[in-house]
């Protein structure tokens, strides 16, 4: 006859049972964690660089369209201060003779070509910028 006791050899084994559940739930919840900052990451990249695009692809919008009207076309738009928050700076490069929007957002630098030629003292800033189209040139100036 055989009497069933819980002695001390069957609670170490529980313990150590659940010690080891313990062990893998951590392990399975530290790698659950790093999959998923990294899809955070990742989103966040591409939000970043989409948000950069839409302030140059804005530039473009206004310098094809002063190119496709008449002389004498004058327009004011803006630019955010500020992208989600984030400083940004915006020029055209290089500063002799310019052939690109560049943008540094975020410690990156994102740029487009400038498929028009504008004047050589043309000016880009955060804000309100004035484009005009005379005699078939344009130029950029920020308004103060």
């Amino acid at each position: 006859m055989r009497f069933s006791s819980s002695g001390p050899h069957e609670r170490g084994q529980s313990s150590l049972e659940f010690a080891v559940l313990v062990g893998v739930f951590m392990v399975m919840f530290i790698i659950f964690f790093f999959i998923l900052s990294e899809r955070i990451l990742a989103f966040q990249g591409q939000r970043d660089a989409r948000a950069a695009n839409d302030v140059l692809y804005k530039v473009e919008s206004e310098l094809n369209l002063a190119l496709k009207v008449h002389d004498g076309y004058n327009r004011t738009f803006w630019l955010p201060s500020e992208v989600y928050g984030w400083n940004y700076s915006i020029m055209l490069a290089p500063a002799g003779s310019p052939t690109e929007i560049v943008l540094v957002y975020k410690n990156s630098t994102y740029a487009a070509p400038l498929l028009i030629n504008v004047t050589v003292d043309s000016i880009i800033d955060k804000g309100k910028n004035r484009i005009a189209k005379y005699g078939g040139n344009i130029t950029i100036s920020p308004v103060s």
